[in-house]
């Protein structure tokens, strides 16, 4: 019994170790930071898929590479863990095994697994709470403001009715989510590089602190995740007299080039806009992940 015990110990180990949480590896860790918002839950609208068209067919070939490069990946894992389970088999480790027995220790891993991400999330909470530095620097430019809007009733139709959806005047909402996109990858790309100025520009003082500490407690590690491909769509906007507000929800895949493993894309951004302010840009002011 003891030796079975072991046995499912190891195996539980090598799970953990063979499948590494690419996801921890973007921008953001995969977590969720700074101020939060009620959003709709709702598939894009029609708007919002015309707005992506032309972005999915650029990222065409890219995704098309990516996907291949993370099933080497996911070959290599696979190729590991039979040597594992090889080399258990051969040392009679499982010898008596039952169907209910492989199914409890299939149960075994997932709970590990899932519980190890939880407590990086709990992490990520806690880190929300400390107390912001004195940062003062440079803004955005603002490439996410845009003109007219002309599709609020389409994505607010049949939404939560606890969810505004008042965008301010001049707004364009194809024109914010192409921009969205790029965004979303140049902030990929200073966050492999920490190149921490430049998350300055997108972040309010705030983030930019809790991401910047993020950031540094990967000493120098490695980071080199890519974006395959990312969606974007408008998921609220409100307006006073005084500030905008406006939430984006991403959907896609990234993938870590270190490991070759891929992870998916689901979280909303919550940006915000001083309108009493002439030329005032776009911040993100939160991430739900």
């Amino acid at each position: 019994m003891l030796k079975k015990l072991m046995s499912v110990m190891a195996l539980v180990m090598a799970v953990l170790i063979i499948t590494p949480d690419a996801e921890a590896k973007r921008f953001g860790g995969g977590k969720s930071w700074g101020k939060s918002q009620p959003t709709f839950k709702k598939q894009p609208s029609q708007t919002n898929q015309q707005a992506n068209q032309q972005q999915n067919q650029n990222n065409g070939t890219a995704a098309n590479t990516g996907r291949r490069s993370g099933m080497m990946g996911g070959l290599l894992g696979g190729l590991l863990a039979g040597g594992l389970f090889a080399a258990l088999l051969g040392g009679g480790a499982f010898e008596g095994l039952q169907m209910m027995d492989i199914l409890l220790f299939a149960l075994i891993a997932f709970v590990a697994v899932r519980f190890l991400r939880g407590l990086n999330q709990q992490k990520a909470a806690a880190m929300n709470h400390q107390p912001a530095q004195a940062y003062q620097g440079p803004q955005a430019e603002q490439q996410w403001q845009q003109g007219g809007f002309a599709s609020a009733s389409q994505l607010a139709s049949g939404g939560e009715d606890d969810v505004p959806f008042n965008p301010p005047a001049g707004f364009d909402a194809n024109a914010f989510l192409e921009g969205a996109r790029g965004h979303f990858d140049t902030l990929q790309r200073a966050w492999n590089d920490n190149k921490l100025e430049v998350m300055q520009e997108y972040l309010s003082i705030e983030l930019y602190n809790a991401l910047a500490e993020e950031r540094r407690s990967y000493g120098s590690e490695e980071i080199n995740s890519s974006v395959v491909f990312i969606d974007a769509e408008l998921v609220r906007a409100d307006h006073s007299m005084l500030n905008a507000e406006v939430s984006v929800k991403f959907t896609g895949k990234t993938r870590d080039e270190v490991s070759g493993q891929e992870s998916d894309v689901a979280e909303v951004w919550h940006l915000e806009r001083k309108l009493d302010q002439a030329n005032s840009p776009w911040l993100i002011v939160g991430i739900e992940a």
